[in-house]
């Protein structure tokens, strides 16, 4: 009984070893197959449209964002869902604004401009007040970054695969925040990563 019990789970042991060997081995394919590449992204430009500080010392903000999403695969390509959020943030703490961008679906060897309208009311802290102001005397760069939230589904040759979140933080250093004029990007630091 006992050496008919062994057996058996060599059996299931060497089962379970060539299902995972042909798993790796059709993973391994697919990639060389498909050769699969990350997408770039990248904070276009920036143009405000309002940018007033009201008497209340709340900032009122309109930011019009250009986001360039690049596709570099030539079999694959992605859906960008609903319920994606863009915010403009001053030192890590203190949003300007947020807007969400439109679900689109971009095709393969693609580059997309997606054009974001973020609206946002916002007290003014010291640290953005000091710099509002240092900008205006000496024209010197103000920090901001630019965080990206979008769920995206993957497609391959037509078929959509499962959701993933796609998180971008674009830190950069922009010239003015004048209301009615584009900003000018002086340098900008783009990290992606994503999640499950």
């Amino acid at each position: 009984m006992c050496g008919s019990c062994m057996k058996c789970i060599g059996c299931c042991c060497c089962l379970l070893f060539l299902l995972l060997l042909a798993l790796a081995l059709t993973a391994s394919y697919y990639y060389a197959l498909y050769v699969p590449q990350v997408p770039t992204y990248e904070v276009h430009s920036l143009d405000v449209r309002t940018f007033s500080m009201l008497p209340d010392l709340t900032l009122d903000t309109n930011i019009v964002a250009t986001i360039k999403a690049s596709n570099p695969n030539s079999d694959i390509g992605f859906i960008y869902g609903e319920n994606g959020q863009v915010n403009v943030v001053f030192n890590e703490t203190d949003v300007l604004c947020m807007g969400h961008p439109p679900p689109f679906r971009q095709g393969n060897r693609n580059v997309t401009n997606i054009r974001v309208d973020m609206v946002g009311k916002s007290r003014v802290g010291p640290g953005l007040q000091a710099a509002l102001q240092e900008n205006q005397k000496s024209h010197r760069p103000v920090p901001l970054v630019v965080k990206v939230m979008m769920p995206v589904r993957v497609v391959v040759e037509g078929i959509p695969l499962r959701e993933f979140k796609v998180y971008v933080n674009s830190s950069m250093l922009v010239d003015n925040l004048a209301p009615n004029k584009m900003m000018k990007i002086i340098s900008s630091d783009v990290s992606y990563y994503f999640e499950l």
